[in-house]
This record gives C-alpha cells, structure tokens and sequence, in this order.
C-alpha cells in the first residue's frame, strides 16, 4: 500500500491503514541500549504510560532553522512534559527551560501546556543537535544513542529506567555513519562568507551526516556526506535560503586504512638532555575489528568463521588498557589513548584515515622523574610507527546500495554498465516492462569461494545491491542518456570492504607523488 502527495492519490487510505493496523505507541515496548561503567550494555525499558509516573525521556529528532529561530521536534518516550519545565540535555548536561510547547498539523502550530509518552511536540530556542536526549532529571542515568522497539527481551538482560542503581556512562545518541565522500567548497563571492558561515552552522547542526572541516595541508574547507546528491543539495540550499552561492570541486571517496593481521609493538620513548627529561615505555598489540573485511582476503577460508560484527562498528577505532599494576601509571593512559588516534587521523599508506583497529595497551614502564603525558603521547605515536612498519596493510573503499530500474528495452545496457562498475548481477526482477537488476560487488573472489562469508555478510546488510562508490561517479548522466531518461536509481551507503589491488596502487600512487615534493622542499631548508 503506498500514496503519493503530487496528485493526493492513496494519501487518505494509507494513514487509515496506519490507523488501522499499526500499534500505537502504548503498545509498543521501546528499549535504550545503555553502558554501564563497567562497559557492559544493557537495555532499559522506557516506559509508555502516559502520566508523569516515570521521568521524561525525550529525543530530538530533527531541527528546523524558521523566522522564530531553531524549531527542535522531540519525540517523549517516557513520562510527561509540561510548558515552563526545566530539562537537561544528556550530552551536555546544559539546563534549558521550555518556554513554549507546540504540536504541529501540516503547516499548522498549535500551543499545547503538555505533551506524554507517545507523542510529537516541537520546542523553540533549544540548544542541541540531531540526537540528543533529554530528561527532566540532572545526570538522569540514561543516554539513548539507539532506540529500538523489541518484542522479546530476556529479563536478565534488560532494566527499568529510572533504576538508581545504574551509573551509566552517556553515549551519543544515536548511530551516526562516517561520510563516504568529500568535495572542497568556498563561496564564489568572497563578501558572501558570513552567509556561508551561517549556512554552514546551521545545516551542521540539523544534519550529523553533513560535516565541514579545514584541510589544513591544501588549505580549503571539505564537505562531507554520504554522496553527491547529499552534498548538491547543501550547495542549493546556501543559495537558496541564504543567497550564497558556491563552488564544489571533485569529489573524493573517503578511502581507508586497515590491518590485514594483528602486529605487536615495543616501543620506547626516551629524551634526555639535562634537566626534566622523556621516559615513556609501551608494550602492546594493533589487532584488527572489521573481521568480515579481512575475511575475504584469507585463504584458505576457516569453515567456521568470527561472528562479524555490525556495520557501524567495524569501521571504529578501539582502545583498551590491559596493564596490571602500576607498570604504566593510570594518569598517563588517556594520553596512550591520545597519541594513538592522532596517529590514525593518516595512514602512512595512502594518507587516509585508519579504521576497524584495536589498540591492546599490555605492559610498560614509566619513570618517577621523566615521565609525563607528553612522553606517552608520543611512545603511542612510535608504537603506531612500529605497527606501520612490521604490520600489513589494505586499503578499504566505501560500498553503495544501488537498485537500478529502467524499461526491459535497456535491461543489456544497465547490465553492462555494472559490469563495467565491478558489479556481479545475481538477480532480476521484472513487472509491467520494466525490471529491477540487483548486483554484488566483485572482489576478485568468485561466489563459490565465499559461500560462508557472503551470508555472514548478507544477514548482516540486507541490501539487495551494493557497487564501490568510486566507481559510481558520473553514473546518473551515463543511466540518463542510455535509457533515454526513463532509468533511475536508488543508492546509499553500506559498509566498507577491501578495494580492488589496482585502487590501492593508484593511491600509492598519488600518495608517493605528493611526499616527494614536501621532501625535497624540507631537503633544500
């Protein structure tokens, strides 16, 4: 069943049906996956009585930019929330005061004194972004950065919220992915940068996908998201909404780096020169997370393999601290932690990010006079000089869901064209002369090889077809002018994989050829 606003067909049937037979929001069990300080996880029950029995729970979904100012929409999960409240934001533990309370119909406002569990009200002057969760309570022990409704839950597992015995640590509030893609931007007048700025701010705040940040080495801003659509449309909006307009350069694919295998590291740091000196001593292990991606790199491929783990974890980067005693001093861990994901802000491979690494902090020293957190943000560093050394490497690329539909007529071209992409077709479905093609990327493994690894692989990203996204650049004009304008295409981001041998020697490539001119310049200084 579906309805389309352009001509208000269905509309009216559909939301009857979702009257019908969607539950409503009292009975439905909504659960907040939370951390203790422990590290364990564990589901709280948010309850959806519509009385002020518990404390408000609140997420801010979505932020609007309007003539009265920042329009935050906010969904209750648990408790009430009355006009002139006092509510805490999670994140920043900042205390704000509901002045004015609305519900919206459509295009209409209207003022309401009290919201409940279930329902949709938006707040006016709130200073947050896209996810944050509110409370009622100061350091209320609860952070939704995932909310999902479950139908069966092991009790051991799960807590009521509000339980004072948790001391949760906050978490963001919800899963947010890594931008796939990048472009340079400036504003094509320069009198136009405070609007760009503004622009800037304000799109940052309603969208965590969209990020801006300064390219310090070839000193222009980066835009990134998750594809060129995402970022044209940002562009029209500056022009739009705030009469900026701007100019994009070349996309780059947000390319990263990875461990094939664990690798050890012992590295000293040791600086004495008179006076207060550097003592910093680390042991340790740089193993790999993203299991599925190494995977398809194995050979002989193990008939029981890892449990793979989800999509937005795999690309994370992890540390943990294992010393026993007092051979690395506590105080000095954090700086451990520093130093070592400084060092993954640019491989040494290629000059992208590292991802999908964990770095296994085992024994050190330190000493009782030279020793500082200085010291052990740069023994971190050297550690990761050392894995980069010893350790073997591969270069990861993003993977985009595309579902491609067009006439059966052009059904040989659109095939071609994904075989051309370093698609595998496995599947095909037609209605009323039309088809869908569904593809698998192409990894430089037959499907026979990986039986056991692509189911893992499947159960955990569902999408029906999934190509590189540097090898999807261009490829809206190339379906429009073979399909004589009737082709389509639907494509968002997956997971990342492996990239192809001859991806990663052209980035060595380009890697190799932009060192070389800094090394002659620090040569003739």
């Amino acid at each position: 069943m579906m309805g389309t606003a352009l001509k208000n067909k269905g509309v009216q049937t559909l939301l009857d049906a979702v009257l019908r037979y969607l539950p409503n929001p009292a009975e439905v069990e909504n659960r907040a996956l939370v951390q203790d300080t422990a590290g364990k996880e564990t589901k709280v029950l948010l309850h959806s009585a519509r009385d002020k029995s518990h404390p408000f729970v609140g997420l801010a979904f979505k932020l609007e930019a309007g003539k009265y100012g920042q329009l935050t929409y906010v969904r209750v999960y648990q408790g009430g929330l009355k006009k002139g409240d006092n509510i805490f934001n999670t994140r920043t533990n900042k205390r704000v005061k509901v002045s004015r309370l609305v519900q919206l119909h459509s295009n209409n406002m209207e003022d309401v004194n009290e919201v409940f569990a279930g329902d949709i009200c938006a707040l006016f002057g709130i200073d947050c972004a896209s996810g944050d969760t509110f409370t009622t309570q100061p350091k209320y022990p609860i952070s939704m950065f995932r909310i999902f409704p479950i139908v069966h839950t092991s009790p051991s597992e799960e807590t009521e919220a509000g339980q004072d015995s948790l001391s949760l640590s906050l978490q963001e509030s919800m899963y947010v992915p890594d931008p796939v893609i990048s472009m340079s931007i400036k504003p094509k007048n320069p009198k136009d940068l405070d609007a760009f700025s503004k622009a800037v701010n304000r799109f940052t705040r309603e969208d965590p996908t969209y990020r801006i940040q300064w390219d310090t080495d070839n000193k222009e801003t980066i835009a990134s998201g998750m594809g060129e659509l995402h970022l044209e449309i940002y562009a029209q909006r500056m022009q739009r909404e705030y009469g900026c307009e701007v100019t994009m350069g070349k996309p780059k694919v947000a390319f990263r780096e990875t461990l094939v295998s664990p690798v050890e590291f012992n590295y000293v740091h040791k600086k004495q020169s008179g006076g207060a000196g550097q003592y910093g001593h680390i042991i340790g292990l740089v193993e790999v997370r993203c299991v599925i991606h190494i995977a398809l790199h194995l050979k002989p491929f193990p008939s029981h393999p890892p449990q793979p783990l989800p999509t937005e974890e795999n690309t994370q980067l992890a540390f943990s601290d294992e010393t026993m005693g007092t051979s690395v001093p506590k105080q000095f861990i954090p700086a451990i932690e520093k130093g070592f994901k400084e060092m993954c802000n640019k491989g040494m491979m290629t000059g992208h990010k590292i991802a999908g690494v964990r770095f296994r902090v085992l024994d050190g020293s330190s000493h009782m006079v030279d020793s500082n957190e200085i010291s052990f943000i740069m023994a971190a560093q050297g550690a990761m000089k050392q894995a980069y050394e010893f350790g073997a490497w591969m270069v990861l690329e993003p993977i985009m869901s595309v579902e491609i539909t067009a006439p059966e007529e052009f059904q040989g071209v659109v095939t071609s064209h994904m075989n051309k992409r370093h698609g595998i077709i496995t599947g095909t479905d037609a209605n009323q002369g039309w088809f869908s093609l569904y593809c698998e990327v192409n990894r430089g493994h037959t499907l026979r090889d990986l039986p056991i690894w692509l189911a893992a692989f499947r159960d955990l990203n569902p999408a029906l077809s999934i190509v590189p996204l540097n090898d999807m650049f261009g490829y809206a004009n190339e379906l429009r002018s073979s399909t004589q304008g009737k082709g389509e295409f639907a494509m968002e981001y997956s997971c990342y994989l492996p990239a192809r041998s001859e991806v990663m020697d052209e980035l060595m490539n380009q890697q190799d050829s932009q060192t070389q001119p800094e090394a002659a310049k620090k040569s003739r200084r």
